[in-house]
């Protein structure tokens, strides 16, 4: 068996993101949006919900990243941006509150998670 290719590897990460996507849309068929947690996806899917997650950063990080992205697509995934944003200050101050998570302004602790993430998920496209 030989190794396989850069092109071959690329043809994968597609249909693999086909698979998800088509997945995820017949999922949404049966329940709203906010109704559809990521775990019965990846069952119908039958693929990991980590996997899932990566699929789903680096869509997002290429449609911000992409001048091209349509202008409704960008103000849509900043609704969504600000919605997670307040999210995750929920969960860091609960977080701080039983001592879990350090002490410090949870506005920036999740800008540094957010860039983080966002900065991973770049180098998958260099």
């Amino acid at each position: 068996m030989s190794p396989r290719t850069s092109l071959s590897n690329q043809k994968i990460r597609d249909e693999r993101r086909g698979q998800i996507l088509q997945v995820a849309l017949k999922v949404f068929a049966y329940k709203v949006l906010a109704a559809t947690k990521i775990a019965e996806i990846a069952a119908q899917a039958c693929i990991s919900q980590g996997l899932i997650h990566h699929y789903f950063t680096l869509v997002l990080t290429q449609s911000l990243v992409n001048q091209n992205t349509p202008p409704e697509v960008g103000k849509l995934l900043g609704s969504l941006g600000q919605q997670v944003n307040k999210q995750l200050v929920r969960l860091i101050e609960a977080g701080q509150a039983t001592g879990k998570v350090a002490q410090s302004n949870p506005q920036e602790l999740v800008l540094a998670f957010i860039a983080t993430i966002q900065g991973l998920a770049i180098t998958q496209f260099t």
